[in-house]
C-alpha cells in the first residue's frame, strides 16, 4: 500500500505481504517506510498494515491517530475542508466507521469524542470547523 499526496509531507508505503524495496531499506510484513519528502529520510517501523488497507474494505479505521490526521482523511473522502481548531493538539482517535456514511453521520461520529463542528459556506466551497 503507497501514500502519496502531494500535500502531505511524508509519502508512506507499507508491506501486507512478500517483500519491497524502498531507498536502500528492504520491507517485509507489517513493515512500513515514511519518506520525509523535505529532507529525504527514511524512517521504516513496525505497523498493523491492516489499518492501511482499511480503505480497501470500505472503512476508516483509526488507532491513536491524531485527530488531524482523521480530519484530512474525511477531506479526502467527503471533498469537504475539515479543519480543527480545538484547543486540545494532543487530541487522538481510536475507532472504525464504515466509508459508506455520509459527511453528517460521520460529524455525528466525531460528537462521540466530545467533538462539535461549525459548517461554514463561501458560494460552492464548504469547510468544517472541528472544536471541542
Amino acid at each position: 500500500n503507497v501514500s502519496s499526496y502531494k500535500e502531505d509531507p511524508e509519502m508512506i508505503t507499507t508491506v501486507l505481504e512478500g517483500r519491497v524495496s524502498v531507498g536502500s531499506a528492504v520491507l517485509t510484513r507489517d513493515q512500513q517506510a515514511s519518506l520525509n519528502l523535505s529532507n529525504n529520510k527514511l524512517r521504516v517501523s513496525t505497523v498493523r498494515s491492516d489499518l492501511s488497507i482499511s480503505w480497501k474494505n470500505g472503512k476508516f479505521q483509526f488507532q491513536g491517530a491524531p485527530v488531524a490526521e482523521v480530519l484530512k482523511q474525511f477531506s479526502r473522502w467527503y471533498n469537504v475542508d475539515f479543519e480543527y481548531t480545538g484547543s486540545d493538539k494532543s487530541l487522538k482517535l481510536s475507532g472504525e466507521v464504515n466509508r459508506n456514511v455520509n459527511a453528517a453521520e460521520a460529524l455525528e461520529i466525531l460528537q462521540f469524542f466530545g467533538l462539535k463542528y461549525v459548517l461554514t459556506e463561501d458560494g460552492s466551497h464548504k469547510k468544517i470547523f472541528i472544536i471541542n
